[in-house]
């Protein structure tokens, strides 16, 4: 979709109430994975034109009611290409800024029960730097976070994904991860360990700040918001997924 500015966006919508819980998590996970300093694209609400709906071809014309709310917008990130294939090849490390965020993503995703980015299916983006000589990894599409459940009802007693599938599984993260310790063999647990609990401690810093960001057909009810916080900063939790995420390290 190209906004009123001429940027271009990928819309996404919601069919039903039920569902709502999902743009809800594209909109926290994306101020989320900023303050743990993961490269992810900006996000806007997108309304349509209402003379765009009414000009809807035939097939699609059925659509228009979904989106005749306000929709997710998560903008083009310029050359980008999805890194699946490259991230599974024999991808030179050397050309990503950032290869260190393919284990810091993993363990976000550990964090935010994302059960829908893999070793086989990444939902991260590659794309050139502004030099154009090196690339950067994109973490994209969250709306399967947080155990794809509503607010309400998450537990803090379960993990709510697999890590065996978890992206730490993928050819280029473990390539990464043999480098980083063959460089520093004593320190790569403390060294995630120690930025995880980071990375977490601000965003419980920001949380309430992030709940009162959400655009407004997003915001989360009281109890939504109260579970989803002791869903997040669980210590118990916490070190759950920190022990089955080292256990699964080659």
């Amino acid at each position: 979709m190209i906004s009123e500015d001429y940027e271009q966006y990928y819309l996404k919508y919601h069919k039903a109430p039920y569902n709502a819980h999902e743009l809800q998590a594209e909109w926290l996970c994306s101020a989320l994975l900023q303050l743990w300093s993961i490269p992810t694209p900006e996000v806007a609400v997108l309304v349509v034109d209402e003379s765009l709906l009414r000009n809807l071809p035939r097939e699609v014309r059925r659509l228009g009611r979904y989106l005749q709310r306000p929709a997710f917008g998560s903008k083009e990130v310029f050359g980008a290409q999805d890194s699946s294939e490259l991230l599974n090849g024999d991808i030179e490390l050397e050309t990503l800024v950032n290869p260190e965020d393919l284990l810091w993503i993993a363990l976000f995703d550990a964090w935010v029960a994302n059960d829908d980015r893999r070793a086989s299916h990444h939902n991260t983006l590659i794309a050139p730097t502004l030099e154009g000589k090196r690339y950067k990894l994109w973490a994209i599409d969250h709306a399967y976070t947080f155990g794809r459940i509503d607010f309400r009802y998450l537990d803090p007693q379960y993990l709510y994904f697999d890590i065996k599938k978890n992206l730490i599984q993928a050819h280029a993260s473990r390539a990464y991860l043999y480098k980083w310790r063959q460089q520093r063999p004593l320190w790569t647990e403390e060294e995630l360990r120690a930025g995880c609990y980071l990375r977490i401690k601000k965003c419980k810093e920001q949380f309430l700040a992030i709940c009162e960001w959400l655009p407004q057909p997003y915001k989360l009810s009281e109890i939504s918001q109260t579970a989803l916080s002791n869903f997040l900063f669980s210590n118990s939790r916490i070190d759950l997924i920190l022990r089955h995420f080292f256990a699964c390290l080659p």
